[in-house]
């Protein structure tokens, strides 16, 4: 899964294609769409009773596999594209505006905006934790090794009752 951490390809198509990058452009055009599909695919495996979700587990879930650039830049472009919405919080709101998006970045998901307004506090929850883990006691970056997520097994299944399914 190392190459869903690739860099996110910032330039548009035009651009790649005149300096030889357009195999670049679709391969992370191809990941950020991956990516948008896993962040459905986490929040709705996390429903595990009505109105209820483990939307921690899911977007730490999809931060290990595509990585926060890639994550950021798909929440980003999600919350700019519904800035009027009053059902993301002005937290996030905010925190969008500060992450440089491609020209083309317009991803719109199937998960509720409510629900996922909750997937990206915990996301960027996520990231603040890993950051103050890296940094440790010393205030200086340690190396962690990366963990390999085994989709089928790390995926955050659905519950009925605290049960797993």
């Amino acid at each position: 899964m190392a190459h869903e951490h690739k860099k996110v390809y910032q330039q548009s198509y035009e651009y790649a294609e005149k300096h030889g990058e357009a195999e670049l452009y679709r391969e992370s055009d191809w990941l950020n769409h991956k990516c948008l599909k896993a962040i459905d695919a986490a929040v709705s495996a996390s429903n595990y009773d009505v109105n209820y979700y483990d939307l921690e587990s899911a977007a730490k879930f999809v931060l290990g596999v595509y990585g926060a650039e890639r994550l950021n830049m798909i929440l980003a472009s999600v919350i700019c594209n519904g800035e009027l919405d009053g059902r993301y919080s002005d937290s996030n709101k905010s925190w969008a505006r500060g992450v440089q998006l491609p020209d083309r970045a317009e991803f719109y998901p199937q998960s509720h905006p409510y629900v996922l307004n909750g997937f990206i506090d915990y996301a960027r929850e996520a990231q603040k934790e890993s950051v103050l883990d890296r940094l440790g006691k010393s205030g200086k970056a340690a190396k962690q090794p990366k963990k390999e997520l085994d989709k089928e097994k790390d995926m955050p299944k659905k519950r009925r009752g605290g049960e797993m399914i």
